[in-house]
């Protein structure tokens, strides 16, 4: 069983209603895999109106899981956050969406390499 973990430093100074359903879910896929998750960016490190200080953005460290665990994660992350049986995760611009949230693996096979998670641009959550 997995834990999700936090990074030294990471901050939640705003956490939106988007925030709480990706930590809610990053919370329950880690249960059913064999090693863990580590958020490693939160209402840190971004501008005012970026996702991420807004609340509803977070990185999680991907470049130490193999290729198919980082798919996994995504795929699973994605399926907890779908509404409904029709708001499947579809590949949309390098990742997967709902119809409220997005996450891809950004910067991959780099040192800085992690998955993000959001809300959809253009969207309202709830």
């Amino acid at each position: 069983m997995g834990t999700l973990r936090v990074k030294l430093g990471v901050k939640f100074d705003r956490i939106d209603p988007a925030g709480f359903r990706i930590l809610g879910s990053l919370d329950r896929i880690v249960r059913a895999l064999p090693f863990d998750l580590t958020i490693t960016c939160g209402s840190d490190s971004h501008p005012a109106s970026d996702p991420h200080t807004l609340g509803r953005a977070y990185d999680v460290r991907t470049h130490d899981l193999t290729p198919e665990q980082k798919q996994q994660v995504l795929r699973d992350l994605l399926l907890d956050l779908q509404e409904h049986d029709l708001d499947a995760p579809m590949e949309v611009s390098g990742g997967l969406a709902t119809s409220h949230f997005f996450g891809w693996i950004e910067h991959p096979n780099t040192s800085d390499e992690h998955l993000h998670a959001q809300q959809r641009k253009g969207t309202t959550y709830p």
